[in-house]
């Protein structure tokens, strides 16, 4: 819900890409940002979504993981190739720390932005928060559905699907190395 329009510029992945911090940041749609918080907060006031996780900090993967963990459930996301533009082109010329993933979905997914959000609820709860409490349309896509016991997210990009899957016990394990470096 809100604004996607993820960046690579000075994100936690650029970080430890040893990547410079940029001269600025990427302009920020005010009004777009107030009305997504508004229709965001606005449902999870009424009871009419689940849960609400902002995409800032990580990007939407890790929104994603931070969801499954909280909830202790899986996912299924679809990203098509309306998440892969001109950001993801420039991104970089390299995968992402060896991991497989290419330029493009790593910009999709661990991009950051400000006032975008994920939201879990009914489908006609998520089309509902179309339209902000101001009246301002508020864009919302279904990315997929909470389901099993792993994250899957599949990238379908011009380049073809990359798929990235873990279960919930491998995401908590990692989670729980990360807590240990910061001890």
């Amino acid at each position: 819900v809100g604004p996607f329009v993820p960046s690579m510029d000075a994100s936690e992945l650029a970080k430890l890409w040893g990547q410079e911090l940029p001269d600025g940041l990427p302009p920020i749609d005010i009004a777009a940002v107030a009305a997504a918080q508004a229709a965001v907060r606005g449902a999870l006031r009424d009871g009419t979504v689940s849960s609400a996780h902002d995409i800032a900090e990580g990007g939407l993967a890790v929104a994603l993981a931070e969801c499954c963990l909280g909830g202790g459930l899986g996912a299924r996301v679809s990203l098509g190739e309306e998440f892969f533009g001109a950001e993801a082109a420039d991104a970089t010329g390299r995968e992402a720390g060896g991991s497989g993933i290419s330029p493009d979905s790593a910009a999709a997914l661990f991009g950051e932005c400000s006032g975008a959000f994920l939201v879990s609820g009914g489908e006609d709860a998520l089309h509902a928060l179309g339209v902000s409490a101001f009246g301002a349309s508020v864009s919302v896509r279904i990315l997929g559905s909470v389901a099993g016991d792993a994250l899957r997210i599949e990238c379908l990009t011009l380049a073809g699907a990359e798929l990235i899957e873990l279960s919930v016990p491998d995401l908590a394990r990692a989670h729980g190395a990360l807590a240990e470096l910061f001890a």
